[in-house]
């Protein structure tokens, strides 16, 4: 076995690979060496223990979403083709793990869950500043429509929220929400 150095990235790129095609529940520090051509200590070099090794397969997980541009725009296209942009790069990302990743979560430990959830719930966060600071770029929508009980931050609240259980319940189609969405923005 070829005893070299390896990066601390392409020791998570190929652990992510693995997590990708077989699974979390396949990650090994075994194999991940085997995988980079490494020694098994090289990996607790970089990652002391499996857990934090699958805590950065995780976290690298949702920061995925935002390499692939999923939260770019252009200036010129109104919130809600922004939107329908975002929902379909979203589903089709979350799409690539659904089957043997998000499934396997249950069977992590306490310590990788909660660091699951917390990359997760900064993802979201910024998702909704996304959408929040998109509704202040379009100039397009209503102004009548904001006051005290209806504000753009809880409508980008409940925008995600609608979008999150939309993503859960595997719908493909958006049309319907972003219909609503341009009669009560923009008419």
């Amino acid at each position: 076995m070829n005893k070299n150095v390896t990066s601390k990235e392409h020791i998570l790129s190929v652990t992510q690979e693995i997590a990708k095609n077989e699974g979390l529940a396949n990650i090994s520090i075994r194999k991940v060496a085997e995988r980079c051509n490494i020694a098994i200590g090289s990996i607790y070099n970089y990652y002391p223990t499996k857990s934090a090794l699958i805590i950065a397969v995780i976290e690298n997980f949702w920061c995925g979403l935002f390499h692939r541009d999923i939260c770019t725009w252009s200036e010129k296209i109104r919130f809600t083709e922004s939107f329908e942009d975002i929902y379909h790069k979203f589903y089709t990302y979350l799409q690539e793990f659904r089957h043997n990743f998000l499934q396997q979560i249950a069977s992590l430990t306490v310590a990788e869950k909660e660091a699951g959830r917390k990359a997760e719930a900064e993802t979201f966060q910024h998702i909704q500043k996304g959408f929040l600071a998109l509704l202040e770029r379009d100039t397009q929508i209503r102004e009548d429509i904001w006051d005290e009980k209806f504000t753009k931050e809880d409508f980008s609240l409940f925008l995600f929220a609608n979008m999150m259980c939309m993503l859960r319940n595997d719908q493909t189609d958006c049309t319907f929400l972003i219909e609503l969405l341009n009669r009560l923005l923009y008419t």
